[in-house]
């Protein structure tokens, strides 16, 4: 059978791996598959209760058509709609004409290459090392994937994308079975490469201009924590950067790192700057904030803004009351933030004992539409309305 060729860019499919009794969502299960040898992998899968998972050798699959796969990764959803579908014509013609799949984020999947690798293999990315880096010593997977089936019906596999190497992106590809990975280097005319995000000059430039408070979001490394020092912002949130930092549900694991945050808290709060740590919403991640010296945590409202879209958000509501109640019986400032909108920041609102909410995407992506002006005016009449 000719090789026929299949087309991936920019892949972001978010699914969750399921068995028949549960999902697999935390970090250790994980782990002991993805650095497992054929031997304990299948140890695994039958401790797991999987005893009907296909392992790569005994897929059959065959060919039919050529298939090309274009995924859109945080693209706003209202670009393909009216009004605004006119910016996106060619999209949204292949909307209408192809299969177009909505599929919304998931917890362990949240993150470019992370989203690709959950989308060719079912299994939420927590692979607890910073830029995937666990692909660079891999050859092979015992992990059976959408690329193993294609593979094995003779398709081609190729992957296209801006930069290859971004997030570990070409090592993880490879090491699924891909054939080509291909970006910018690969095209035989010039590519401009434009910069985009803040840098380290804007963050002094900011600064220097004193227009408002500055809060410096930063991960606890001796770099960020030299340029805190040089800044000097009146705040800083530490959050997590790399995976083994995590939480199961996203916050900073304040209560595996005490000794070194307590040092690192220390020498920051020493240059005048107020430190707060973005956490779960826990009793024990709030007790290990106090141990090492923070002046506030943030309390990571993302589980919530998940599970508010499908209606089921009341327990972790509660919980996010109850730290924020034990935050200032324990004299710390409670600030909360993390996937918060128009709809579902009014509960959140209505907590007195949450001094700030933190706000980012979602303004940025609504001022798109709307412009900042009006997107930060509503934003606010709505966190008032709630609140007083």
């Amino acid at each position: 059978m000719g090789r026929l060729g299949m087309v991936l860019i920019s892949l972001t499919l978010i699914f969750y791996f399921l068995n028949k009794s549960s999902i697999i969502s935390d970090s250790n299960t994980l782990f002991s598959i993805t650095y497992s040898n054929a031997k304990p992998f299948q140890e695994t899968l039958i401790s797991l209760n999987m005893t009907d998972y296909v392992v790569p050798e005994n897929v059959k699959s065959i060919a039919t058509k050529n298939l090309v796969v274009i995924s859109l990764e945080s693209l706003e959803s209202s670009f393909l709609k009216e009004p605004f579908k006119h910016l996106t014509p060619e999209l949204s013609r292949l909307k209408e004409e192809w299969t177009y799949i909505p599929v919304k984020q998931n917890i362990g999947s949240d993150w470019t290459s992370g989203s690709i690798y959950t989308m060719l293999t079912g299994i939420p990315a927590f692979f607890g090392v910073q830029a995937n880096t666990i692909f660079k010593s891999s050859k092979e997977s015992y992990i059976t994937s959408l690329s193993t089936v294609l593979s094995e019906a003779n398709y081609e596999l190729a992957y296209f994308c801006g930069d290859a190497n971004f997030s570990g992106m070409k090592d993880m590809l490879y090491t699924l079975d891909f054939d080509r990975v291909m970006d910018y280097t690969s095209v035989n005319y010039p590519v401009e490469i434009t910069p985009f995000g803040l840098h380290d000059k804007d963050v002094f430039d900011l600064k220097s201009n004193n227009l408002l408070p500055l809060n410096l979001e930063m991960a606890s490394t001796t770099e960020m924590k030299e340029i805190c020092i040089k800044v000097s912002p009146e705040f800083c949130c530490i959050v997590p950067e790399k995976r083994e930092e995590l939480t199961t549900e996203g916050g900073l694991n304040v209560r595996k790192k005490v000794e070194y945050l307590r040092d690192y808290i220390e020498k920051i709060k020493d240059n005048g700057t107020k430190v707060s740590l973005f956490i779960d919403p826990e009793i024990t991640q709030i007790d290990a904030a106090i141990e090492v010296g923070a002046d506030a945590v943030e309390l990571h409202t993302g589980k919530y803004s998940l599970l508010f879209e499908k209606g089921s958000f009341n327990n972790e509501l509660r919980k996010i009351k109850e730290s924020a109640e034990y935050c200032v019986k324990n004299k710390i400032v409670c600030n909360a933030g993390h996937g918060l909108n128009f709809k579902n920041v009014t509960n959140i609102s209505k907590i007195r004992n949450i001094s700030e909410l933190n706000v980012g995407h979602f303004i940025i992506a609504q001022s798109l539409f709307y412009g900042l002006k009006e997107t930060i005016s509503k934003f606010r009449e709505i966190i008032n309305e709630s609140r007083f």
